[in-house]
């Protein structure tokens, strides 16, 4: 009996080792055993993929990927590829496009190289979006992307995915007139260049509002990302050059009227345009105070996330006490399934953050994701709060360093990066909603036709909820 005990450990411990080890001292940098002295392999690079996803991926408890299946598959696949020939190298990346294409976690990326600096980039969420509208996200991105390929797809390219977003010119005119075209008040600003296109997406827009209802007024808020921990540390170094620029403007001209001028210094131009975005922030905050205020429409249409710190920056304006709106949890060990406990989720009040007892509604949609998806539970979780428009994206997990957290995002031999999140979010229901995105309190359908018409029906639809919740 003993002996085929024995036995039985033995053949375990036999096809353990048939796994390469790998050197797990630098969490961040998962490095095929011997990698540094001997020459990079697909085989080791697969090993090394496959043992950080198996230690730092977040999401195996909701992930429907056999893990253990695509080692036993894509090993040997792997071992029969040339890591110096370029054909094996598009066949390498065919092969990691298949084994992350069920992957839940909606920030997951993956950016790959060869030997000669060739570089592919993986994101299987959007290549499933990009499917359910017939289309290919990795034959766009192999265009280089060209939006005729996307034109072949009506239903994408009248989506709120493709439309809904601050740079279109459709929803953009149609904010700006539903609010200048009933005596409100409507101002934007941006920082970065613009293009035909409108606002690039590594640059920063943002608009307030105010709209006259009876008795007061509704005040909106739209922004393109959350960049606030960056730019107001960009503002408060700048300030010996605005004393510089506003000893200069001997005319008295506003920032927007100095920004009109084409030969403006770019750094001047750079200082102005944050200026301009923190003031009109900072006004949107001051008014959130004011005893006329009905309602506050924070419209996050569009606004892929950023800093987890906003959060606070943002949202601890309209409360005065700390507010738990989830809960989080990170790795504890190794093993797939050693989480930590969850531990609350909170939003904490600015220094004059008030306790708004008006309607306050989260404006959404599929292309609100990371940080706008928690701002959506931090609305949900408020008790004069809603979330209007549509599913978000189903990306909550939250971004931080590997090394902190005993999970996330690390790199390996030919992998640049793999950017996957260091925690876990579970709302106050008990559910998690990655993979899958967080539902509305109203769900309103984008209604493609009325937008080019000139009518908003997701705003309207919050506005509404604001006046029928007052």
């Amino acid at each position: 009996m003993k002996i085929t005990q024995y036995a039985l450990i033995l053949v375990a411990l036999c096809c353990f080792s048939c796994r390469d080890v790998v050197n797990l001292e630098r969490p961040e940098d998962y490095s095929n055993a011997g990698a540094s002295t001997v020459a990079v392999t697909w085989s080791s690079v697969f090993e090394s993929y496959w043992t950080g996803m198996n230690n730092n991926y977040l999401f195996w408890n909701i992930d429907p990927t056999d893990w253990d299946g695509v080692y036993n598959s894509y090993k040997p696949k792997f071992a029969a590829l040339d890591v110096t020939k370029n054909v094996d190298f598009l066949t390498a990346y065919r092969y990691f496009q298949n084994i992350t294409k069920d992957l839940v976690d909606g920030h997951y990326t993956l950016t790959i190289s060869d030997l000669y600096g060739n570089t592919k980039y993986l994101d299987p969420s959007v290549a499933r979006y990009y499917q359910k509208h017939g289309l290919n996200l990795y034959e766009y991105f192999d265009s280089g992307g060209n939006t005729s390929l996307l034109e072949k797809s009506p239903s994408f390219i009248h989506s709120d995915w493709w439309v809904e977003r601050f740079s279109t010119p459709e929803l953009r005119s149609a904010v700006e007139s539903r609010f200048t075209g009933n005596g409100g008040e409507y101002h934007a600003a941006a920082i970065g260049d613009r293009n035909d296109y409108g606002i690039n997406s590594s640059n920063f827009a943002m608009a307030t509002g105010s709209l006259p209802v009876s008795g007061g007024r509704i005040l909106y808020f739209q922004f393109t990302g959350f960049n606030y921990y960056d730019i107001t540390y960009c503002y408060a170094v700048r300030k010996d050059l605005y004393m510089k620029i506003d000893a200069a403007n001997t005319a008295g001209k506003s920032d927007g009227e100095l920004l009109t001028d084409p030969d403006l210094d770019p750094e001047w131009r750079l200082a102005l345009e944050i200026r301009d975005v923190m003031r009109k922030t900072l006004q949107f905050f001051d008014d959130l105070k004011k005893p006329d205020v009905k309602g506050v429409v924070i419209d996050l249409r569009g606004n892929g996330g950023g800093a987890i710190l906003d959060l606070s920056f943002i949202w601890g304006r309209m409360i005065n006490q700390e507010l738990t709106f989830a809960y989080t949890r990170s790795k504890l060990g190794d093993n797939r399934l050693d989480y930590t406990p969850w531990l609350p989720y909170k939003v904490f009040p600015a220094p004059d953050g008030v306790a708004l007892m008006v309607p306050i509604v989260a404006l959404v949609n599929i292309q609100s994701a990371s940080c706008s998806e928690t701002s959506a539970m931090i609305a949900a979780a408020l008790p004069n709060g809603y979330v209007v428009g549509g599913t978000t994206y189903g990306a909550q997990g939250g971004i931080a360093d590997n090394r902190k957290y005993n999970g996330g995002q690390f790199t390996a031999p030919l992998l640049k990066l793999v950017y996957t999140p260091s925690l876990q979010v579970k709302y106050l229901d008990g559910k998690i909603y990655e993979g899958e995105g967080f539902p509305p309190d109203i769900p309103v359908e984008f209604d493609y036709d009325a937008l080019q018409a000139g009518t908003d029906t997701r705003l309207e639809a919050a506005i509404n909820c604001v006046l029928e919740h007052q």
